[in-house]
């Protein structure tokens, strides 16, 4: 609160000054123009003439503030605060972002409204050499409001994705792809290659030396679209370690499924059954179980209806088996 004091004090002085200033005005006024003897006082009236103009009272001017001595990142620290207090359920308010207030201005407009040449208007046009001029305001209003519209909508424009890319929910990695493989350590390339994240989640593991140890489990699923397929989990202190040896180890583990007209069977596993009966020729692709999104798209067996039951972790371990058994 030291800043908010300053204020005030700086307000106090210039207040002080001004009513000092219009005090001896009225003094000086009083002295040469409305004493009985002067000039301009007759007939019981005051008479103004150009020569008892005494010009306008001088007031203190601040050139300087601290109001510009506080830098960007100050003020939108400020400015996005939030309050420590009303964290639960249903009281977090919304989390507020900065803005890039010089995005959609242009070099040269203002409020102004100025046409300078070489600047916001071309030097020659088919009549002589353009001067400055001005937009009338109207005009100048109409543009000004133009550019806030289309401020305000780059910043709610988001970038589309379709369903499978941006995955089965917003906030975790299940069902995005995250890229080819990296290269072999001999050249070799995978372009061709994509991979899908099923799952991510955190881990921990006790030891001897540092005691309670957090780490970060992704199971992820590469294919090529052809019947090539694997699949790999990997673990790593960070999310995007965990996920990059995933899909690196998964291309090492490649197996591959027959495909019989982009159709498959019904096949039993373990604890879990897989219905996927050949559904007549359809143009769209039906998943009753996400685990089976994925797995489909990589191995390109298109047109097909999917059904599983049974327990979570035994489809990850059987749809791959169950898959290799199909023709």
């Amino acid at each position: 609160m030291a800043w908010w004091g300053a204020a005030l004090c700086c307000l106090r002085r210039s207040l002080d000054a001004e009513r000092r200033a219009t005090c001896m005005l009225s003094a000086r006024l009083d002295a040469r123009l409305l004493s009985p003897s002067s000039s301009q006082y007759r007939d019981g009236c005051l008479r103004w003439t150009p020569d008892t103009y005494l010009g306008p009272a001088r007031q203190p001017v601040r050139y300087t503030s601290f109001f510009g001595k506080l830098t960007a990142d100050l003020l939108w620290k400020g400015a996005l605060a939030e309050r420590s207090t009303r964290k639960g359920r249903g009281k977090r308010s919304k989390k507020k972002y900065r803005k890039d207030l010089n995005k959609g201005q242009r070099i040269g407009e203002g409020q102004g409204g100025f046409l300078w040449p070489g600047l916001n208007i071309p030097v020659e046009k088919p009549k002589p050499i353009m001067v400055v001029q001005r937009r009338d305001p109207e005009q100048q209003k109409e543009i000004f409001m133009e550019m806030i519209r289309q401020r305000d909508s780059d910043d709610k424009r988001r970038k589309s994705r379709i369903r499978h890319e941006r995955g089965w929910t917003g906030s975790t990695f299940g069902g995005r792809s995250i890229g080819c493989p990296d290269p072999g350590p001999r050249g070799e390339t995978f372009e061709d290659f994509d991979s899908r994240v099923i799952e991510v989640r955190n881990v921990s593991h006790m030891t001897a030396k540092e005691g309670r140890t957090k780490m970060v489990r992704a199971f992820v699923v590469v294919g090529n679209g052809k019947g090539a397929v694997g699949f790999a989990i990997g673990k790593a202190p960070e999310k995007i370690a965990a996920l990059r040896k995933a899909k690196n180890m998964a291309i090492k583990r490649l197996q591959f499924i027959e495909r019989y007209n982009d159709h498959t069977s019904k096949y039993y596993c373990g604890l879990c059954t897989f219905l996927l009966p050949p559904p007549p020729k359809v143009d769209a692709v039906y998943f009753f179980s996400s685990l089976f999104v994925c797995l489909f798209l990589l191995v390109c067996l298109e047109q097909n209806i999917s059904k599983s039951y049974g327990p979570i972790w035994t489809k990850l371990g059987g749809q791959f088996g169950c898959l290799a058994r199909t023709n």
